[in-house]
Parts: structure tokens; C-alpha cells; sequence
């Protein structure tokens, strides 16, 4: 039964992250807030390994979790539980985030004013992956 729920909640973590994907992640502050077509989940995550480089690590998340599966299917359970945890504070630190960097050449910053579908999605990805690798971990015993 552990084990049927550890792989159910994997699936549902792959499938909440690919459906972020499709989603806004965040609105900013804008006349059009949804114009800014970079702010689908997809695009966040094509382009967002840019933010790391001005200082927002919320997107090394995304490897993280990738982590947390791979660690998992191959019965590394307590290291997919170390990379989930990882991944799901970083997915946390997103939230005290005020702005986001729109351009690294201007140093453009656009104010965050609220959160998507594709946020709750990732971040529940997150959480069903951390669940996966505690329920993982409690079907090795």
C-alpha cells in the first residue's frame, strides 16, 4: 500500500510541475500584468536560471525537484527526501520575493502584486514530492 501511495504522489508531482508549466507563475505591477508572456511557467523556467545570477535562488528549485525524483526512482530515498526539502524551502523563498528582475542589462526589477495558478502548481509539486520521498523512505523500513 506504501508503496502504490509513494508512486502516486511521484506522478502527481511530475503532472502539478508539467501543468505549472502552462500557467502563470506571478503577476507584476503593470497596466497589463498578464501582457508579459515570460511569466507561463514555461518560460520562467527556460529563462529563469537568469534571476540566479542577480541573486534569486528560488529557481534552482526546478533541479532540485529533479533531483528528488531521479533519487527516488532509482532508491535513494534519503537523498530524494534532502533534495525535496531543499527544493521545496527554495520554492518557500519565492514568496518573500518583492520583484523580479526583468532585465539583467538594464537591471530592470517589475514589482510582484500576486501569485498564479502556475506558483501553487510548483509548489505543490514540491510538497507531493516531499511527501513521496517521506512515504519512500517509511516503505524502506
Amino acid at each position: 500500500m506504501y508503496q502504490f501511495f509513494s508512486h502516486l504522489t511521484l506522478v502527481l508531482s511530475i503532472i502539478a510541475f508539467a501543468v505549472a508549466l502552462t500557467q502563470d507563475g506571478f503577476y507584476i505591477d503593470d497596466p497589463d500584468p498578464k501582457d508579459l508572456t515570460w511569466t507561463l511557467g514555461l518560460g520562467l523556467l527556460v529563462f529563469g536560471w537568469n534571476s540566479v545570477l542577480s541573486g534569486e535562488i528560488a529557481w534552482m528549485a526546478n533541479p532540485m525537484l529533479l533531483l528528488a525524483w531521479i533519487s527516488y526512482v532509482i532508491g535513494k530515498n534519503q537523498i530524494s527526501l534532502t533534495f525535496a526539502v531543499i527544493s521545496l524551502i527554495l520554492m518557500v523563498t519565492f514568496r518573500l520575493r518583492k520583484k523580479f528582475i526583468s532585465s539583467e542589462e538594464a537591471s530592470t526589477f517589475l514589482k510582484i502584486i500576486g501569485y498564479g495558478p502556475g506558483y501553487w502548481l510548483w509548489l505543490s509539486s514540491g510538497v507531493l514530492a516531499f511527501i513521496n520521498a517521506v512515504v519512500g523512505l517509511g516503505n524502506q523500513g
